[in-house]
């Protein structure tokens, strides 16, 4: 992401997909997925994530784990 533009389509996905990609920007080894968990007024009161290895850690199986995460923050 290295535009204004690039990172408001990046937030726009996130709400969509109800999840968020850390793509190596923290550490150039790992790979990590985020969403978000809502209090009972809709806000955001604190999130829930996994990390990994970038080596096993692919887009793809962060997708699936992205969409498990949004299940159990929903719990």
């Amino acid at each position: 992401i290295r535009t204004v533009e690039e990172f408001l389509d990046e937030m726009q996905e996130c709400r969509t997909r109800g999840f968020a990609f850390d793509e190596k920007e923290s550490s150039l080894d790992a790979r990590c997925v985020g969403a978000p968990i809502f209090g009972p007024k809709g806000g955001i009161i604190a999130a829930i994530s996994v990390s990994g290895p970038a080596v096993r850690y692919t887009r793809e199986i962060g997708a699936q784990v992205g969409e498990k995460l949004v299940c159990a923050a929903k719990e």
